[in-house]
């Protein structure tokens, strides 16, 4: 109805490994994004280890423990076996999902409306970009400084059904 607001984010957090320096920093600043808004609260974590086979049992026992979760987000690999779970529950539709990486199963997920978005990333252009500034910077003796692979993305990087032919998947997930 109009003037009534939304249905809070209850969400949970897929690890990849919780322990490791680069899943503390993307939750860190996951954490930051999401804390101007009070509809959006991760209240559990779980881990994939890059794996969608873990990331299906760690969705599956967030399910279980809690019936009204409407929110996972993780890397591809976690939300790949996370979306199996929340159809093999017949919640499709109910448990937004929102992965990063911009694999092919994530435009695929994002593209039948399965996922609800993505955020990309760029790992062969990376690669390229490295060995082309390595190169460059052998031949000068001059760095190329920062180059982000990501910048010339469409809407900033986020993938949604609106936009998702507009990516082009650099990993299958």
């Amino acid at each position: 109805m109009p003037g009534q607001e939304p249905e809070p984010l209850q969400g949970r957090y897929l690890y990849d490994i919780k322990a490791s320096a680069l899943d503390v920093a993307i939750y860190g600043a996951f954490g930051k994004a999401i804390a101007a808004d009070p509809g959006v609260k991760i209240v559990a974590q779980g881990q994939s280890f890059f794996s969608p086979t873990t990331g299906l049992t760690a969705v599956q026992d967030m399910l279980t423990a809690d019936p009204g979760l409407n929110l996972i987000v993780g890397s591809d690999q976690g939300i790949e076996g996370g979306a199996q779970a929340v159809q093999a529950a017949h919640r499709t539709g109910q448990v937004i999902l929102v992965g990063y990486g911009a694999s092919a199963a994530a435009l695929a997920g994002v593209a039948s409306g399965a996922w609800y978005a993505d955020v990309a990333q760029a790992p062969a252009s990376e690669g390229r970009l490295a060995v082309q500034a390595l190169v460059a910077a052998l031949r000068t003796g001059k760095s190329s400084g920062g180059i982000d692979p990501v910048a010339q993305l469409p809407d900033g990087g986020v993938v949604t059904k609106a936009n998702v032919g507009q990516f082009t998947a650099e990993w299958p997930g």
